[in-house]
């Protein structure tokens, strides 16, 4: 169980880390729902940001700890915001995000967000916000 000052700080490194441009979005082999998400709404990187940036405490669900630890040690952190989004067709809807992020050291050892996942909630998991 985290606290709020505790989310607060994580918030504050991942949008120090956003503004320093040391990020990347995961695309490619087993990341098709992020890039289907980035399709449906034309986000780019620089759109994913500026959401990525309006995250609060409040939308915090929990901290998942990696199924091997001997490849992965980090923790990955989920966040279920809510934004306004305009699709393809120019509808704005309401939607809730899929955020799942980890922090890393990069090869200098310096730390780097990675953005595991962006993209609609999967409808059979339960969303379980820590603060709301």
């Amino acid at each position: 169980m985290y606290s709020k000052l505790e989310i607060e700080d994580l918030l504050e490194e991942i949008k120090s880390l956003i503004q320093s441009k040391s990020y990347m979005i995961s695309t490619g082999e087993n990341r098709e729902k992020n890039e289907e998400f980035m399709s449906e709404f034309n986000l780019k990187d620089e759109e994913i940001c500026k959401l990525l940036m309006q995250i609060e405490y409040s939308d915090f669900c929990e901290c998942l700890h990696p199924y091997d630890v001997l490849r992965n040690h980090e923790d990955y952190y989920l966040f279920a915001p809510e934004f306004t989004l305009t699709d393809l067709f120019g509808d704005e809807l309401q939607v809730i995000v899929y955020v799942k992020i980890i922090i890393k050291n990069d090869k200098a050892n310096q730390p780097f967000l990675v953005v595991v996942s962006f993209h609609r909630p999967d409808e059979s998991k339960a969303l379980n916000y820590q603060f709301k």
